[in-house]
């Protein structure tokens, strides 16, 4: 019964001063309306104002009247205490206790009521020694009750309902019970008997009638909450009214004072640059990037400290005590982090491994390192596109200086390759992920760049040219011709031959010269030697020279010997020797 009472009572005195505050606030929106409007909604808050008086003087009578009823058990308890003598029942002593703390407790809240429920706990402040775990508490608890206000309409709002339900479930049964007593008093002949249902009949009375004080009180106070005397778009025009003219209006300095001093800071930076000269090489230079970094650095902590000033003269604790932990976040995750960012910063000073203007292989093709930033970017001179790497990927990679003879990829577009098979292959795209290649048979192929790379293909296409061989082998009956006049006749008739084909203007050399002897033959090494443009005769060209070969043979009249097989059996000599 004291836990109803008491929860009873303290909505009382909140209702009491959500009035007096609603009051007061009523009052000072009418001094920024115009004349006709403020009178208008002076009647109206004068009408609300007089309601919720009424509401606390009946609910300051209703306390009076239960403090007279409490008073008067209390005498009767004593009495009964007085008259027991040294052998009071505890029961009798329990009963005293929870009437006073009853008497107590409606005596406050009367109060509390009276005053408009002002916060007593400021004619008491008492020292306590100093413990940085409350002083983080305190800066951190603006932004934990910002939080817990965002939700704290609808938890009371549930809450109350809650409330509601259970007291007036509590009601449904103390009507049961005064039911069941009265039945019994309408049969009971004993006047004891009378006496104590008499005695229950009046405590659930009493008790029926908190509960429903507490009814009144909650629903009065959910009827406050959900707004059901306030339009929803006068909730809504107020609602931002307030955020311009606060939070808004602070969120709005900060960004000003910000960009001030980024534009100031930007500003200096222009006017050093501008005096300075070949930017383009002190951009490489590590006092250059030391001194870019911390520029960056001072221009954030200006900002930083500028964002706070003006919070600080703005009084908002909220915004303030989220930049405090953001802070400290920043300062815990910087212990962990700090090797991390250590060889990251060697690598931004352009310090660490890999440096800029260097050649760094990235899964097996050479990159050049354009500039190195967060994400640093990589290029290769004959693929197109570039490769845009996080910082922490450079980590366990190492860069080297340029030199003037590096070879970046084995080709360019356009140009034509042998592959491993021998075969020529166009090169119609290369980019930083697939080459694209194009073989004498019209069909493309799409092949990783690094395996590309890793795959050696070779050049035709190279501004020194390239070199098509063959070996043709003549009979040995030629031993006795002198090798030079075989080696002259094979070049005269390939120079001959090739006059009229369309890479004719494309040979560089032609010559042949003996190569070796054969088990069945002596060969001889019959070549050309061609400009880059003749690269996609290449095959064509290879045919051309057996071609030529054959004519000058044709042209002689040697023979041209094939692979012969001599077998030696020397048993079957002497068996038919024998037989013989």
């Amino acid at each position: 019964m004291i836990k109803h009472l008491r929860f009873s009572l303290i909505l009382s005195a909140i209702v009491a001063a959500f009035a007096a505050g609603e009051f007061v606030h009523a009052q000072t929106d009418t001094r920024e309306l115009a004349p006709i409007e403020a009178l208008t909604k002076e009647r109206a808050k004068e009408q609300v104002s007089a309601k919720v008086n009424a509401e606390a003087i009946e609910q300051l009578r209703d306390i009076q009247t239960s403090l007279e009823v409490k008073r008067t058990e209390r005498e009767a308890l004593r009495a009964k205490i007085v008259k027991a003598g040294e052998n009071v029942p505890p029961e009798l002593t329990r009963e005293m206790e929870e009437l006073n703390s009853e008497i107590t407790l409606l005596r406050e809240t009367f109060e509390q009521i009276a005053i408009g429920g002002v916060d007593l706990s400021v004619f008491g402040v008492e020292d306590s020694q100093f413990d940085w775990r409350e002083e983080l508490v305190t800066i951190v608890k603006p932004l934990l009750e910002n939080v817990k206000d965002l939700t704290e309409k609808p938890r009371k709002i549930e809450n109350l309902r809650r409330i509601i339900g259970e007291k007036q479930a509590a009601i449904a049964a103390s009507d049961e019970a005064l039911a069941s007593v009265n039945k019994l008093l309408d049969a009971a002949q004993d006047e004891q008997v009378i006496a104590d249902l008499t005695s229950i009949e009046q405590q659930w009375t009493s008790r029926r009638s908190d509960l429903e004080r507490a009814v009144q009180l909650a629903e009065y106070q959910l009827h406050n909450l959900e707004g059901k005397n306030v339009a929803w778009f006068q909730v809504m025009a107020n609602s931002a009214k307030e955020f311009i003219h606060g939070r808004g209006l602070t969120l709005l300095l900060v960004l000003l004072v910000s960009l001030c001093i980024w534009g100031f800071t930007r500003a200096l930076l222009w006017l050093v640059r501008r005096r300075s000269v070949n930017n383009d090489e002190q951009e490489v230079k590590t006092h250059y990037r030391v001194a870019a970094y911390s520029y960056k650095i001072f221009t954030v902590v200006l900002i930083a400290i500028g964002a706070m000033m003006v919070l600080y003269f703005r009084q908002d604790l909220l915004l303030l005590a989220i930049m405090v932990v953001v802070f400290i976040g920043a300062a815990l995750a910087l212990k962990n982090l700090l090797p991390k960012y250590i060889a990251e910063g060697r690598l931004l000073l352009n310090i660490g491994s890999v440096r800029e203007r260097e050649r760094v292989m990235v899964n097996g093709v050479p990159f050049q390192v354009l500039h190195i930033n967060m994400h640093t970017r990589l290029a290769n001179p004959n693929l197109s596109g570039a490769l845009r790497l996080p910082l922490y990927q450079l980590h366990d990679m190492n860069s080297r200086p340029l030199r003037g003879d590096d070879t970046w990829f084995p080709s360019r577009t356009g140009d034509w390759v042998l592959d491993e098979d021998g075969q020529p292959l166009e090169v119609l795209e290369q980019t930083i992920e697939t080459v694209k290649v194009r073989d004498v048979a019209s069909m493309t192929h799409l092949i990783p760049t690094a395996d590309y790379f890793a795959a050696g293909y070779r050049n035709l296409s190279t501004p020194d040219g390239f070199r098509v061989a063959t070996i043709f082998g003549v009979d040995y009956e030629l031993q006795s011709t002198p090798h030079q006049e075989i080696s002259q006749l094979f070049k005269s008739g390939l120079e001959k031959y090739i006059q009229e084909k369309p890479y004719f203007y494309d040979v560089q050399a032609v010559d042949a010269d003996f190569h070796s002897a054969g088990d069945s033959s002596l060969n001889y090494l019959v070549f050309l030697e061609l400009k880059a443009e003749a690269a996609s005769h290449y095959n064509r060209i290879r045919r051309h020279l057996q071609q030529a070969c054959v004519t000058v043979c044709n042209e002689q009249g040697w023979s041209i010997p094939f692979p012969q097989l001599t077998v030696h059996q020397p048993n079957l000599v002497a068996r038919q020797s024998n037989d013989n």
